[in-house]
């Protein structure tokens, strides 16, 4: 049989060739390669703002004050511009979510490094976790590790940002390694005084109107004095979406309404948003469903986060909640997101 040649067929095979070319990046392949705790890499699809970027897989210490520690593996993701473009570090406090450019990537037309946090992930030892190693020195010097083998080759200011805990991750890199970058710029750093810092009760009693915060706080007492009703609701959601809450569906289900205050104002719902105390069970439990993440207090979710739970016991803290104006409806007097037996990390 005769094969037939095809002008389009072969210009389709130079265009695929081409895009794959122009995707790598030679060079920069061999800032990876002449670093010798780069352990392996891949290339990955990139913003059009970059060239190309690059997973990388680190192998990084244990314990940074010992030169004799064991390895471990943890992922960053590398993304060229040009060399004399600055460098924006992304120093994440959780797992790594994406590769896409910063805020202040765009702004600046910027290369990017973005470094998971230590034992989030697969970036911890295979086996399981040595809790004593994750603390803010260790996390911190992991970056440090990271920036200084990229600092040779990218001679342009350097920037760390994160937001949240990365935020926090961001403002403690720069504690111990205040040389590493020209500028840091953490969004939304909380730096709690205690494991559970209250100062957040006096902030949620003042933020937005009076009248807001009063329809909030009837809103969560509908749920608790609605509970019997409700209950039901919540447990066929979690059949539905298989959600596993070790610490019991009625606990679950309490901590769900406590939580209601602070995710309405830090996911910006409007308070014409909230039913009235006295509205459907279904219309109560449609709002709290869409303002609250039940999936906070859920198993599986908890495992992929346990990391952080850690550190707010063990070092940096985090959010309470006020029960004083729901003592009546609670079993449990000392509830909290620190109080619960799903936070043990001895498994």
């Amino acid at each position: 049989m005769k094969r037939i040649f095809s002008p389009l067929l072969l210009l389709i095979a130079i265009c695929v060739f081409l895009l794959a070319f122009q995707r790598q990046n030679p060079v920069a392949e061999q800032v990876l390669k002449s670093i010798p705790i780069v352990d392996s890499f891949k290339l990955i699809d990139n913003d059009p703002l970059f060239q190309t970027t690059y997973e990388v897989w680190f192998s990084v210490p244990l314990d940074h004050n010992n030169p004799n520690s064991e390895k471990f593996p943890l992922r960053a993701y590398y993304s060229h511009r040009s060399f004399t473009r600055p460098m924006v570090v992304v120093i994440d406090g959780y797992t790594m979510y994406t590769s896409r450019p910063n805020e202040l990537t765009r702004i600046l037309e910027a290369n990017q490094l973005t470094i998971e946090h230590r034992f989030f992930s697969k970036s911890r030892p295979k086996d399981s976790i040595p809790w004593s190693y994750l603390n803010i020195r260790q996390a911190a010097a992991d970056a440090h590790a990271i920036i200084s083998a990229f600092k040779p080759h990218y001679q342009g200011k350097w920037i760390s940002t994160g937001i949240s805990k990365s935020g926090q991750a961001t403002i403690f890199h720069r504690r111990f390694y205040p040389n590493d970058v020209d500028v840091s710029v953490p969004y939304v750093a909380p730096l709690n005084f205690s494991s559970e810092d209250k100062r957040v009760y006096e902030f949620l009693s003042k933020v937005g109107s009076a009248e807001c915060r009063k329809k909030i706080r009837e809103f969560q007492i509908a749920l608790f004095r609605n509970k019997n009703t409700l209950l039901p609701m919540f447990e066929g959601l979690a059949q539905k979406n298989n959600w596993q809450f070790t610490m019991g569906i009625g606990r679950a289900y309490d901590l769900s309404v406590l939580e209601y205050e602070f995710a309405f104002w830090q996911w910006g719902y409007s308070c014409s948003d909230i039913p009235a105390g006295n509205s459907q069970p279904s219309v109560l439990f449609e709002h709290w469903s869409q303002v609250n993440p039940f999936t906070f207090f859920e198993e599986k979710e908890i495992e992929k986060v346990r990391p952080f739970f850690y550190q707010a016991m063990t070092q940096i803290g985090m959010y309470g909640y006020n029960i004083e104006p729901f003592r009546n409806y609670l079993f449990d007097k000392k509830i909290s997101p620190l109080s619960l037996p799903f936070l043990r990390v001895t498994r």
